[in-house]
């Protein structure tokens, strides 16, 4: 089904289809709420570009395709194939999306990891987001901060995954005598 030319959110069909890598920006999002892909097929024997263009939904995740019904090259007695767009995600340098949760990797000093912090960062849309963690945080220990991680697609971004953020301590390199002293005296 679909109409002849709109894109379907479907799997890809029997017929040949002219596929397409479509880059995902930041942790699954896309710059804009809409894309547009050049499309270059031939329609009754003659070469024919196109723009088409299709609404972008929240959260849609790597390998999500885009059906353009007989928008593709012509196929067996002069029927246009279809064009089938395949999303990939291009790494982020902060985040990496695991599901509908975006996770985060942080390092701290031993000091604050024993004695509670906040960290703050730079969410996806722009926002400064305050993290304050009073546990005590050992190595791996993941801080998780619920509804702030990407939007659920299904739910037209109402819902959201979580935003995990994992943490690796610092350890002092070297202690003096004393620093070794105290610290056995408060623990």
């Amino acid at each position: 089904g679909g109409v002849r030319g709109a894109p379907r959110h479907a799997a890809a069909e029997e017929a040949p289809a002219v596929p397409a890598q479509l880059p995902v920006l930041p942790g699954g999002l896309l710059p804009r709420g809409h894309e547009e892909v050049q499309d270059h097929a031939a329609v009754r024997g003659q070469q024919v570009q196109e723009v088409l263009e299709f609404p972008v939904k929240a959260g849609w995740k790597k390998g999500t395709k885009l059906t353009f019904e007989g928008k593709g090259h012509e196929i067996d007695a002069g029927l246009p194939g279809d064009v089938v767009l395949v999303l990939d995600e291009k790494p982020h340098p902060t985040f990496k999306r695991e599901g509908n949760d975006l996770v985060v990797q942080q390092r701290v000093p031993l000091k604050q990891a024993l004695c509670g912090f906040a960290t703050t960062l730079t969410h996806l849309d722009g926002r400064q987001l305050r993290v304050e963690v009073k546990e005590v945080v050992s190595d791996g220990f993941v801080k998780v901060v619920k509804g702030e991680g990407m939007p659920i697609s299904k739910t037209n971004g109402a819902q959201k995954g979580d935003l995990k953020l994992r943490f690796r301590v610092d350890f002092p390199r070297e202690l003096t005598d004393d620093q070794k002293a105290e610290l056995k005296r408060i623990l």
